[in-house]
């Protein structure tokens, strides 16, 4: 072989290694034909839930194998760790010792976990089973096909129950409610998880959707208005509390429904008696807003007497602004405002009084307001003594008002206590 017949074959060579190299399709999602495998699985996930003491651990030691579709991965960073799979019967946790799980159990996988040697516990009432770590994957799980399309349980919000844990659900004609609706998930600069409350149109019944600060939606704002939900339900203790996906999969633009829907409220009393001492004021379609630091408007309670209060006493914020407003009030026909207030430590005026006809019961900071004229508890009055506001004439305003008692509180100077009750509107 001469040296021009030795090149054209080194040419060669290299020509089809790199024609070789250049099919090779890397889908790390996927995993090569050969690793996908079926089994035969023994037992449902129910049934092998069903062999879990609450507060105990159990090692299983038999043959057990369970098969199940992914409904949930670690992708968005609100699961860690840890996988959801469910069959027909129920849903299930998978711990693992291993990140980024969705590259090999995507949601839409269909696994069998063979179950022996690995241990079923609970997390404050959530069932689990592992941890499974990532030089032994392959001897508990079997990957099958992907791309099953689990569809949501649709259920009612008062039908929720401990055997739909770790399933992925549906819920119709759902709400976040006026303190959560457009706020954001989670707390992405603290990596703080935070609870935002889902509230039933048709019923009192609500429910807790968590989110991780570390999951890439943590900052993106809940949905303001009203529709369908879809998430995996958890449970934390004795409380149910909902997982998101993803935002895109919540449908969730229609009118809000309940209080703040409709033309508003031809009256409204408001005694303060149902609230709860040292509690924040958390009344149905009432609004009750840190604006400046964390302070919010609470219940008190002195001689069988419950108010609201608002104070920057021992606060350790720079300035607190709390807003305390009443549900939407029908201003079609002339309205009257009337109530009391009191004062306590005297050191600045504090307190207002406020209303807006275009606060949509959401958007506060997009909201026109107009201070109103009233009576107020001041210097010249003793403390804890109740002032009578007058009556305050709303018949200038038109459509549909709030009416918002805005303090302001001065932690570092010295701050004013204040105290309202008895709010009538007819």
């Amino acid at each position: 072989m001469n040296l021009s017949q030795t090149k054209a074959l080194l040419f060669l060579l290299v020509f089809l290694a790199l024609a070789a190299s250049s099919c090779v399709d890397l889908q790390f999602d996927q995993p090569p034909a050969a690793d996908v495998c079926t089994l035969d699985a023994t037992n449902t996930i129910a049934e092998l839930k069903a062999m879990h003491t609450l507060g105990q651990t159990e090692l299983i030691t038999d043959d057990i194998v369970i098969h199940g579709v992914v409904v949930a991965d670690d992708r968005s960073g609100n699961w860690y760790r840890s996988i959801e799979i469910q069959d027909e019967t129920a849903g299930i946790q998978l711990r693992f010792g291993i990140t980024d799980l969705y590259n090999n159990f995507p949601i839409g996988r269909e696994i069998w976990v063979r179950c022996k040697n690995l241990e079923l516990s609970d997390y404050n009432g959530l069932i689990q089973l592992g941890t499974i770590e990532g030089p032994v994957l392959d001897d508990f799980i079997c990957r099958g096909d992907g791309g099953k399309d689990i569809q949501p349980t649709v259920v009612n919000m008062a039908d929720l129950s401990m055997d739909m844990v770790s399933m992925l659900l549906q819920l119709n004609e759902v709400q976040f409610d006026l303190a959560d609706a457009g706020q954001p998930f989670a707390d992405p600069v603290n990596l703080q998880a935070v609870n935002r409350v889902l509230e039933d149109c048709n019923s009192q019944h609500t429910v807790l959707v968590r989110t991780s600060g570390y999951s890439d939606f943590a900052g993106q704002k809940t949905p303001e208005g009203s529709g369908t939900f879809i998430g995996v339900l958890s449970v934390y203790g004795d409380e149910f509390q909902f997982l998101v996906r993803d935002p895109q999969e919540l449908s969730m633009d229609g009118d809000r429904c309940g209080p703040g829907s409709g033309p508003g409220l031809s009256s409204l009393q408001e005694d303060f008696q149902t609230g709860v001492n040292n509690q924040d004021i958390d009344f149905e379609g009432w609004l009750n807003l840190a604006v400046k630091g964390s302070r919010r408007w609470q219940a008190k309670e002195f001689n069988g007497n419950v108010y609201a209060q608002a104070t920057a006493y021992n606060s350790s914020d720079t300035e607190n602004e709390s807003w305390l407003i009443t549900p939407a009030i029908d201003l079609s026909e002339p309205r009257t405002l009337s109530f009391e207030s009191a004062q306590a430590y005297w050191n600045h005026d504090g307190l207002s009084v406020w209303i807006s006809t275009d606060f949509d019961g959401v958007n506060f900071d997009n909201a026109t307001w107009t201070e109103l004229s009233c009576t107020l508890a001041g210097e010249n009055n003793a403390y804890h003594e109740w002032v009578p506001s007058g009556d305050v004439d709303l018949s200038g305003f038109s459509g549909k008002g709030y009416i918002g008692f805005r303090y302001l509180g001065d932690p570092v100077n010295g701050t004013t206590s204040y105290r309202i009750d008895n709010v009538d509107i007819h």
